[in-house]
């Protein structure tokens, strides 16, 4: 994982996100530059709907059709959207994993909702199969730094998604 953002790929992937507003095209872009950001065994982009509930769109930069889909609350992804706070486990016995669908390699989880104006458009998953690599708070704040700097983008998209909602 880098330590600073690599600024001009960041303004890169902004004028990317601001060009297209097809959220498949955004959560695809945007889980593939964490994805390069971090260097682990999977990052996913689940989209949160107006009911609670999430659907996987899109893994390590590909767009997931017909994705996995959890109920309102239910899994990882359901407990950051109701909490709207980022949440990491460094254990394989979490409790709050085990509604959650993961490949068994995986040895920690960083899970950062994706928030623009109070509402959640969805959760952005870091997956590591290393046993030794720990997420801490330092993680999330690198992904945080990332939303901040692509808080144009993410604004567009949550019109976009208010308007076709």
């Amino acid at each position: 994982m880098n330590n600073a953002l690599d600024l001009n790929k960041v303004s890169t992937l902004s004028a990317q996100l601001l060009s297209n507003l097809d959220e498949v095209v955004f959560f695809s872009r945007l889980s593939g530059f964490i994805g390069e950001m971090f260097g682990e065994y999977k990052v996913q982009v689940f989209e949160a709907y107006l009911d609670g509930a999430t659907q996987l769109m899109a893994e390590n930069g590909v767009a997931i059709t017909n994705g996995l889909v959890y109920s309102k609350g239910q899994g990882l992804s359901g407990y950051v959207v109701r909490t709207k706070r980022a949440y990491y486990s460094n254990s394989k016995r979490d409790p709050l994993l085990a509604t959650t669908k993961r490949d068994d390699c995986v040895e920690s989880e960083l899970c950062v909702p994706l928030i623009s104006d109070g509402s959640i458009l969805g959760t952005v998953h870091i997956q590591s199969d290393k046993e030794d690599r720990k997420f801490s708070d330092e993680d999330v704040a690198m992904v945080l730094d990332l939303f901040a700097k692509l808080e144009s983008p993410i604004n567009n998209m949550r019109m976009y998604l208010i308007a076709r909602n």
